[in-house]
């Protein structure tokens, strides 16, 4: 009886007070923790990333510990093993370590949250010797030639002939059909082999794609030992490329999905396995999710690890619309995801309209020449490494389209451009992308290669570097799809050699330039649409404050000088002579670029004074001869 009224009293009392932070941190959680990469590789450094998160109406002061197995081959590479974090009430943090495995094992890792909470986390790391090693970009056309279960045979040579005649060597995906392969290896394709219709024409949809509302069945062993044989029989083909699995699943899909690679992956560790998917799924409030936020992108490749990053977006209607906007949200965000985990991504290219099809219900139109090359150069410079035509062989692709006619010239003369770029662009990552024009789709990194045109232009410079970690190339696009550009150039280095890949004779050619103070200028011709790959030797101008406010070329100069602030607009210019006195002065307007004509100022030394739109000034220098 003693002990039932002194546990009412402790429970009275506990219910009286006040409660204690350590008491209400109950709304703390581990939200992630995760190697960011699909494969651990050996001897490779793997990114670790956690992500917690504070529900509670006040903030949290808390020590976060990585506990790594005691072995001698695990490395912590970056980041304190122990940290103190604080997190605001009702918010997320992102913690990040860096490991490297020197042995093929499974090495479990724990995170610990500790005062005045308390959480853990462990995972397990599969580390392997054996995986995909990107060699080839990908040049390929969705629904090839016999894609469909209920197309052929008989399978023509015709229709063979047509698709390799467009410059395609690579067949997306080819479905198993002893007679189908047949004339797959009798024209020399290499291909994707069709897992999404492996299990019957509703396979795709039952087990690897599923719905909003409906969920996949559940893909059993003895469906993954049928698996096992079917990839056997094909895995010793050296035309075989990798796997197809599926167009556009939904979430709930992955865990199958990714029973399906793990599977794969078993048998042939060294091909890729590929999902297209459509990342507008998830409501568009998460379109711009950042990295460990996003709904649906993040949690396919943390589940399914999929080796390669596909996707579409096809922007061109009907009614004149053109979707530029969320076409660079979504390359943007792909190609962050791309290096985050470092694969390749891919993109899915519109190819075609819809006008005169069963699928006019999308009102796309038929992109022409300039604007489909504007779409593989502004991909390219963005950093992808395959590029995928839509559509191809269906009702509303080339080969059954109204529009067919047009386009296959087109792609055909597409096509060779890629061709002769896709063994240079396959060496190289994307290290940032800037617009001359628009902030608003640059990459979060300020780029090393600065790339400014004159007269106003509308470029987008994306910036690579090779196999050697060598940060010498870059891609410049002319944004306009109507009209050609000429226009001079400058880039902040002194250079030795410059030169550009010219693509229809397959060699580097040598580009004319012209070393100033600041870097070097040249003289830059693009059609509509269109693209150059760059490379260059040289020594880099470290741009200083002034600088970085204020470029002024050609200097010296003649007649006209060019007057560029990178990166704040400018209000207002003043020209002054050596003895200090102001000779021209004018309203910039905001504008981050003007020119200014000084042909009857005599030869000498002058200085200009801006005022940008923030009050702040700078002052730089130019010789009139």
């Amino acid at each position: 009886m003693k002990q039932i009224k002194l546990l009412f009293l402790f429970t009275l009392l506990n219910t009286l007070l006040p409660t204690t932070q350590a008491q209400q941190t109950s709304n703390f959680e581990i939200i992630d923790f995760s190697p960011l990469r699909v494969i651990v590789k050996l001897h490779k450094d793997i990114p670790i990333r956690a992500i917690v998160e504070n529900k509670n109406q006040f903030a949290l002061s808390l020590t976060a510990r990585l506990v790594l197995p005691q072995s001698p081959f695990v490395q912590l590479i970056e980041g304190p093993l122990e940290r103190k974090i604080a997190i605001p009430e009702q918010t997320r943090d992102t913690l990040l370590w860096t490991v490297r495995f020197d042995s093929t094992a499974a090495f479990p890792l724990k995170l610990k949250i500790s005062k005045p909470e308390y959480a853990e986390k462990t995972i397990s790391l599969n580390v392997v010797d054996e995986y995909w090693l990107e060699n080839e970009f990908f040049l390929s056309a969705y629904n090839p030639p016999y894609a469909q279960l209920n197309a052929g045979p008989p399978f023509e040579d015709e229709v063979f002939e047509y698709y390799q005649n467009a410059n395609f060597d690579n067949m997306m995906w080819v479905r198993d059909d002893d007679q189908l392969m047949a004339k797959v290896q009798q024209f020399g394709f290499t291909y994707l082999l069709d897992i999404a219709n492996f299990y019957g024409e509703e396979g795709e949809d039952r087990y690897l794609k599923g719905g909003a509302d409906t969920p996949v069945e559940e893909i059993t062993e003895e469906m993954l030992l049928e698996l096992d044989a079917f990839v056997n029989k094909y895995k010793n083909d050296p035309k075989l490329v990798g796997y197809y699995i599926c167009n556009e699943p939904y979430e709930t899909a992955f865990p199958n999905i990714a029973k399906v690679i793990a599977r794969i992956r078993q048998n042939d560790p060294t091909r890729p396995c590929l999902i297209e998917i459509w990342p507008y799924f998830e409501p568009d409030e998460y379109r711009d999710y950042p990295i460990g936020d996003d709904p649906y992108v993040d949690k396919f490749l943390q589940i399914t690890k999929a080796d390669i990053l596909c996707y579409d977006r096809y922007i061109f209607y009907l009614d004149g619309y053109d979707e530029q906007d969320d076409y660079f949200k979504q390359i943007l965000r792909m190609r962050s995801f791309s290096l985050s985990y470092d694969i390749p991504f891919y993109t899915e290219l519109q190819a075609v309209g819809t006008n005169g099809t069963s699928a006019a219900f999308l009102e796309w139109r038929v992109p022409d020449e300039n604007e489909m090359r504007w779409l593989i150069y502004s991909s390219l410079a963005y950093g992808v490494h395959g590029i995928i035509w839509f559509h191809w062989y269906h009702e509303w692709g080339v080969t059954g389209n109204p529009c067919g006619p047009q386009v296959y010239p087109q792609i055909q003369t597409l096509n060779a451009e890629i061709d002769s770029l896709k063994d240079i662009m396959e060496h190289l990552t994307t290290t940032a992308v800037y617009h001359s024009d628009d902030m608003r789709y640059n990459t979060a990194e300020k780029p090393n290669i600065i790339i400014q045109p004159d007269q106003f232009a509308s470029l987008i410079v994306g910036t690579f570097k090779n196999d050697n970690e060598e940060e010498k190339y870059y891609m410049v696009m002319n944004k306009d799809y109507d009209d050609e550009l000429e226009t001079q150039v400058f880039i902040n280095y002194t250079l030795n050699e410059l030169q550009t890949f010219d693509v229809e004779t397959n060699t580097w050619e040598d580009v004319s330039f012209e070393n100033n103070e600041y870097g070097a200028t040249y003289n830059l011709y693009l059609e509509p649409g269109a693209g150059k790959l760059f490379r260059l030797e040289g020594q880099q101008k470290e741009i200083g404050l002034e600088q970085e406010l204020l470029l002024l070329f050609p200097n010296p100069t003649t007649d006209q000088l060019t007057i560029i602030s990178l990166y704040r607009p400018l209000e207002y210019i003043e020209i002054y002579d050596a003895s200090g006195q102001r000779l021209r002065q004018m309203t910039a307007q905001g504008d981050r670029q003007t020119g200014i004509a000084v042909e009857d100022f005599p030869a000498g030394l002058y200085f200009v004074k801006i005022t940008y739109d923030d009050g702040e000034t700078g002052v730089q220098k130019f010789v009139k001869n």
